[in-house]
């Protein structure tokens, strides 16, 4: 019996550790099997990079909150998901051309689009225009909601998604190509003299892609783009087709979802503005108007980056105007919000940056101080100024001043204009190009502000200057 029970025990044991051992085996080969398939779903994902961009050689990457790549002759953007239905703004400029009277000048009007997407599509949305609602009625609030949707004007097939499935790849070549009038659209544009551009037809055979960069919240491409020009004389169509070569930077940024809040544009005082249409009132509809304006703040200041090809004497010329706006800032209480900082030798700091604000030397036959803005077609917020000087500054001071100082001012009545003249004037230019950048627009009552008997006073012209107004067109 006392056998027995032994051999019953040793039984039991031999079979326990048979099923442990069982177990054991069968957890090992699930647990190979479960890595197995999570290496094969990681090697999947990852394909879509092998897929596109097969040869290494052709691929160059630039990683920001958007990843831009560039293969051969074809741009892809890579989104994340989380930023699907989130606003951005299209800004495109020229920033070199064949005709260097462009350079530096604005390629097409900004527009802000929505980026979103279904299973299999990238959708670029054209935004409902802005509106103005009675804050008091959810009603009318609700009635416009169902019944206003954004309209699809683009839609990219989804090539694939990055190996964490956080983002979405899609080919935007089309997008960014110079026949898209969201990057080049130069109808209406001024050639010089009399005559006025009416269409651009561009050249795909000699055009192409030069680079294509990601900054902190948006992505650039810059291109070498060649147009055909249908040109005309006081109304009357050419018959000649001049073609003009120019480099077309576009830029996709993304628009902060918190929106500064808007101010009434006020006739009486001279800024630029956006439209909107005001619903406030039942009875009938009416067109409105936002300011452009700076979101000024102690804690966020206007940095402005000033070209280091600037000589000396104009870069201190250039403070002396961001100084006097200051002085004005400092009065209502709000600091010195305008910085003047030299380019940045960091490697990370790049000049053609479209959000940030530059003071550039610009290398073109325009002898005018340019000035133009990034605007947030929502809220009228500026979000970078571009202001170029140029190299034939010079010229344009002493014609200016042949004209209308030269009978006062002997300083004037010679060729050579000494460059502390130039900086005077460049200075009085720079206070102009400021205002642009904080809103305002031009004023050209400043000077109807002075009456011609205190204009003709030696006295008051010395004291006061020609203009009420630093935003007037008197040089």
């Amino acid at each position: 019996m006392k056998k027995l029970f032994l051999w019953l025990m040793a039984g039991l044991l031999i079979i326990g550790s048979t099923n442990e051992a069982n177990a054991r085996s069968k957890k090992k080969k699930g647990k190979a099997k479960t890595e197995q398939q999570a290496d094969s779903v990681q090697k999947k994902k990852k394909s879509v990079y092998d897929k596109l961009f097969k040869d290494k050689k052709k691929h160059t990457v630039s990683e920001g909150t958007i990843t831009i790549h560039q293969y051969d002759a074809k741009i892809y953007l890579e989104i994340p998901v989380k930023l699907m239905g989130r606003d951005f703004l299209v800004h495109s400029a020229i920033t070199g051309s064949s005709d260097i009277s462009l350079t530096g000048t604005k390629a097409a009007q900004s527009r802000y689009l929505i980026i979103d997407k279904t299973d299999s599509l990238v959708l670029f949305r054209d935004p409902k225009y802005n509106i103005r609602l009675n804050e008091e009625d959810d009603n009318q609030k609700e009635a416009f909601g169902l019944s206003r949707s954004n309209a699809i004007y683009k839609t990219f097939p989804i090539e694939g998604y990055t190996s964490d499935s956080t983002s979405v790849v899609f080919n935007a070549t089309s997008y960014f190509a110079c026949s898209n009038k969201d990057v080049l659209n130069l109808a209406g544009r001024s050639y010089g003299g009399m005559l006025t551009i009416i269409s651009a037809s561009p050249q795909s055979k000699t055009s192409f892609i030069d680079s294509a960069d990601a900054f902190d919240n948006c992505v650039s491409v810059t291109q070498n783009c060649t147009a055909k020009l249908s040109i005309s004389i006081m109304g009357f169509v050419s018959k000649e087709q001049p073609e003009l070569t120019m480099s077309v930077q576009t830029t996709l940024a993304l628009l902060a979802e918190d929106k500064m809040s808007t101010r009434e544009a006020n006739p009486r005082v001279g800024t630029g503005f956006i439209s909107y249409t005001d619903y406030r009132n039942e009875k009938r509809f009416k067109k409105g108007y936002y300011v452009t304006r700076r979101n000024i703040t102690s804690q966020q200041p206007v940095i402005f980056y000033l070209d280091t090809l600037i000589q000396d004497s104009w870069s201190q010329a250039i403070r002396k105007s961001a100084d006097e706006w200051n002085k004005v800032f400092n009065e209502l209480g709000m600091g010195e919000p305008i910085l003047i900082k030299p380019y940045e030798k960091d490697s990370t700091f790049r000049a053609n940056n479209p959000m940030i604000n530059t003071i550039a030397f610009l290398n073109n036959n325009n002898s005018e101080v340019t000035a133009y803005n990034v605007t947030d077609l929502r809220t009228g917020e500026i979000l970078s100024t571009k202001i170029g000087v140029p190299r034939d500054l010079a010229f344009s001071v002493r014609r200016n001043g042949v004209y209308q100082m030269a009978e006062v001012d002997p300083r004037f009545r010679t060729y050579y204009i000494a460059d502390e003249v130039i900086c005077e004037n460049l200075t009085a230019r720079m206070l102009k190009a400021f205002g642009l950048s904080l809103g305002l627009a031009t004023n050209l009552a400043g000077s109807a502000a002075y009456s011609p008997e205190e204009l003709r006073s030696p006295e008051f012209t010395q004291k006061y200057g020609i203009t009420a107004s630093v935003m007037d067109n008197v040089l």
